[in-house]
């Protein structure tokens, strides 16, 4: 299916999220914008060796989150800003009380996703009014569960295929990968590890010049089980993470 097809196309993870569940948690919006802004090269994730100060006698490893190579031309939309506002490309973060600081700047899930909701320009989908907010529920219309039902559906059927097609069916993933762009990442059956190597193989084939895979080598932090960062930005103490960062 050629981008320009796609029901995917204007949406960012987080649109897709809300018009498929309506109301999920904030850790999985947060979730979604911030592989987003990672998709988008906005962002960056990697482990580093770095002493957090000069006093340090050791390196040691930290997962930190940096600006992207199209950070400084980027322009955020509201709810992204809670990612972007605090970076500079002059300073790295430590990723989990990076996290934790969006986390606690958020004033709520109902205004994140609201938020989401305007930027995306998807208000006709949903019911704001007055009502809904004193009970902080996210509304759908009809036509935002229309919509909604029609993405799940497209992500089930891709699910069914994609372990397979990682495999043995090139040319499909290619095509997966221009359907969905960032929406990649809500697939529940996708093997990031297969899609990550895969890119990797592929990315030196001049024969596909342009429409080679990202490269999604950071995806190995957040597919490590021994470090779920997103359930630690809620259930970690407060004395369980690095300092925020270093210039």
């Amino acid at each position: 299916m050629k981008v320009k097809d796609s029901i995917f196309k204007g949406l960012n993870p987080a649109s897709t999220l809300l018009l498929i569940e309506s109301n999920p948690s904030l850790l999985s919006l947060m979730k979604a914008a911030l592989f987003d802004l990672m998709h988008k090269q906005v962002l960056t994730v990697k482990k580093e060796e770095k002493k957090l100060n000069p006093r340090d006698k050791y390196y040691r490893v930290y997962t930190v989150v940096e600006t992207g190579v199209n950070f400084s031309s980027y322009k955020p939309n509201t709810f992204e800003s809670y990612f972007i506002d605090k970076v500079n490309e002059d300073s790295y973060f430590i990723l989990i009380s990076f996290l934790r600081t969006v986390y606690s700047n958020i004033h709520s899930r109902y205004d994140f996703s609201t938020k989401v909701i305007k930027s995306g320009d998807l208000s006709p989908y949903f019911n704001l009014n007055y009502f809904f907010y004193i009970f902080s529920y996210v509304y759908r219309k009809v036509n935002g569960k229309t919509r909604g039902k029609q993405l799940k559906n497209r992500l089930n059927e891709i699910d069914t295929t994609i372990k397979d097609d990682l495999i043995n069916n090139k040319s499909r993933v290619y095509d997966m990968v221009q359907e969905l762009g960032s929406n990649v990442f809500l697939l529940e059956h996708m093997d990031f590890s297969l899609l990550k190597n895969y890119s990797r193989l592929e990315s030196n084939t001049s024969s596909m010049k342009n429409e080679i895979l990202d490269d999604y080598s950071w995806l190995e932090i957040f597919m490590d089980d021994s470090y779920n960062v997103f359930d630690n930005i809620i259930t970690s103490s407060s004395f369980d993470y690095e300092p925020d960062f270093d210039f």
